[in-house]
């Protein structure tokens, strides 16, 4: 495979520079130059602020962030002003992976930042510069604001007609809440009709069983649901989900990218297209 193809989907992400007073910055970034505020997060046990700003939204187009670290007394210069530039990546490990085996010096191994929970690594330029690779921007406070932080209803109706046509030995599942409107848990609904669907369960599911008789066996006993009953199944358990006639049940899983985590391209009964909804 090419080096190109090995690095596809890359974008330049932000460029951080380190502040002595925030509010002059942000009043000639923005009052000034007309940027807007995207996102400000401070971090206290690091003693330093976050603050992003730029023209377009953080997932389409590069922005600045300003760090402003609080016990800075002393104005910076030039050279310890400068921090990095940053690259959004599809995949983090997979980058410095890459990097790596070309020649590319990786100065921050890949994992959560520090005082955060991001993923992050760094790696050098030719010149030396600090280069951040960073995941995708794709947190609750953008899905707050693409998805107005409202609730969403889903309506059964919409995929009744699975149900009414769903043959013997079949099973049907419909991923409602997905990573696109939360980033802890999904859930959704599993129509199954004389089926048996053995599975190695990979998240801690809850199932809510609403329509006939559902069965769960784990480790060689049976757990019967009958409509109302509600079934928790921590995760790393080996299991079978079972009926002999059609039933209904509603699961919610946590955490929300359970099959991205898993490795996983197929999950039996859900539909093709509706396989990428918990990586985005």
């Amino acid at each position: 495979m090419s080096e190109k193809k090995l690095f596809s989907g890359f974008r330049l992400a932000h460029t951080m520079l380190r502040v002595l007073n925030l509010d002059l910055s942000l009043k000639f970034y923005c009052d000034t130059l007309g940027m807007k505020i995207l996102r400000k997060n401070d971090y206290p046990d690091g003693r330093f602020t976050n603050t992003f700003i730029g023209y377009g939204l953080e997932t389409d187009s590069p922005t600045l962030e300003l760090t402003y670290n609080w016990d800075q007394k002393e104005p910076y210069e030039k050279g310890n002003g400068w921090g990095h530039i940053c690259i959004e990546t599809p995949n983090v490990y997979q980058a410095c992976e890459n990097l790596a085996a070309i020649g590319i010096k990786i100065t921050r191994p890949p994992g959560p930042m520090k005082h955060g929970t991001r993923i992050i690594a760094f790696c050098e330029d030719p010149d030396g510069y600090k280069v951040e690779l960073n995941e995708k921007i794709i947190t609750k406070w953008w899905k707050d604001i693409l998805m107005n932080n409202k609730p969403k209803l889903y309506k059964f109706k919409d995929i009744e007609h699975r149900y009414q046509t769903l043959e013997p030995g079949g099973t049907y599942i419909k991923p409602f809440v997905t990573s696109k409107v939360s980033d802890s848990m999904c859930g959704g609904l599993n129509f199954l009709n004389n089926i048996s669907v053995p599975w190695d369960l990979t998240c801690d599911e809850i199932i809510y069983c609403m329509k006939g008789t559902f069965r769960l066996t784990c480790d060689g006993e049976s757990y019967i649901c009958s409509p109302g009953d509600v079934l928790y199944v921590p995760k790393d358990n080996h299991i079978a989900y079972e009926c002999d006639e059609k039933c209904i049940i509603f699961y919610a899983a946590y955490p929300h990218d359970w099959k991205k985590k898993a490795g996983l391209t197929h999950v039996p009964g859900i539909d093709p297209e509706d396989m990428g909804v918990e990586e985005n």
